[in-house]
This record gives structure tokens, C-alpha cells and sequence, in this order.
């Protein structure tokens, strides 16, 4: 119904044409903008990362914050989010036998008897404990 009036608009006023193809010029800026804008988001570093669980992020803000060079999730962590916690935490290697644990706060005298914990952040701990079998 719009395109058809815009239509009659253009056909009857030339005063109109000349706005529509203003317009028209306007929304092809704006989207070329867009996908700029889209283009250096993807190509910068940690694009994607607002795609991550909170989980995901609370344990990537506490790797980098205690700079670790691996680590390793236990518990309904590593079950939930075991792809996503090794890819989002890329380039910190995934290691079982790391000491640097990763695990939702409220399961970490359950998983690690003698653990130090060493921070945590949103309901992730990351915690310092010998692996255990």
C-alpha cells in the first residue's frame, strides 16, 4: 500500500521524485555504513565474545586477569559449556592435568577437596587444585 502511493506521489510531483531519490541514496549510505561497521567488528580482536554465555565470559575475564596459559572445568561448567569454554578461552590451552580449575562456585568443595581459591567472578571460581582421580 506504501510502495503505491509513494508510486502516485512520484509519478504526479517531481519535487517528490527528487526526495525519494534522496532518500533512496540516504538508505543505501546508511546500510554500506552498516556493513562496515559490521566488517571491522568481525575483523577486531575478541569479536564474538559478546556471543558467549556469562558463564563463558566470567571464566575469560579470570584467565586473562590471572594470565594463565592453561586451565581446566569440572562439574556442570565443563558439562554445560565444554565447547564453548575451550573455544572462547582459545588461546589458553584446555588441560586436564592444568591446577588452574575452573567451576561454578557453588560446586567446588564437591569437585576439589583441597582447593585454593584464587578468584571468582559471577558464580565462577577459578580455584588452584592438585588433579585428583
Amino acid at each position: 500500500m506504501l510502495s503505491v502511493l509513494l508510486f502516485f506521489i512520484v509519478l504526479f510531483d517531481k519535487r517528490a521524485g527528487v526526495t525519494l531519490r534522496q532518500w533512496k541514496a540516504e538508505i543505501e549510505k546508511t546500510n554500506l555504513s552498516r556493513l562496515e561497521n559490521l566488517w571491522s567488528r568481525w575483523h577486531s580482536p575478541f569479536s564474538g565474545e559478546d556471543a558467549l554465555p556469562e558463564s563463558v565470559l566470567a571464566a575469560l575475564d579470570l584467565a586473562r586477569t590471572h594470565q594463565l596459559q592453561n586451565f581446566r572445568a569440572q562439574g556442570t561448567l565443563l558439562d554445560e559449556q565444554d565447547q564453548r569454554i575451550t573455544e572462547g578461552l582459545w588461546p589458553i590451552r584446555f588441560d586436564e592435568q592444568s591446577t588452574n580449575l575452573f567451576v561454578y562456585t557453588k560446586e567446588l568443595k564437591h569437585l576439589c577437596a583441597n582447593a585454593q581459591i584464587i578468584d571468582n567472578k559471577k558464580g565462577v571460581t577459578l580455584a588452584s587444585c592438585a588433579n585428583t582421580p
